[in-house]
């Protein structure tokens, strides 16, 4: 049995965002040859995505561990409106 675990991120840990993504860029090197692996850590990359990520209210951010693996969840609301039908 394994215990997972998640809670919610916050705009505070855009760090640990910038951290996590950081390393799967870097993993990620062998498959894309014009992979920035730098923007995650870049202020007009990455500190910038996150920090709109973790401050936009239409979206729900959560970090998950279970079995040594750490990531992140994240879900937004999509509100489509279609002719007629609202």
């Amino acid at each position: 049995m394994f215990m997972t675990t998640i809670r919610q991120a916050n705009i505070g840990e855009v760090r640990i965002l910038q951290n996590l993504f950081g390393e799967i860029f870097v993993g990620d090197t062998n498959y894309d040859d014009d992979l920035r692996t730098d923007w995650a850590q870049s202020e007009d990359g990455g500190t910038k995505y996150f920090t709109d990520l973790l401050n936009n209210d239409k979206a729900v951010n959560f970090f998950v561990k279970t079995i040594g693996v750490f990531g992140m969840i994240t879900a937004v609301v999509l509100i489509l409106l279609f002719s007629g039908l609202i």
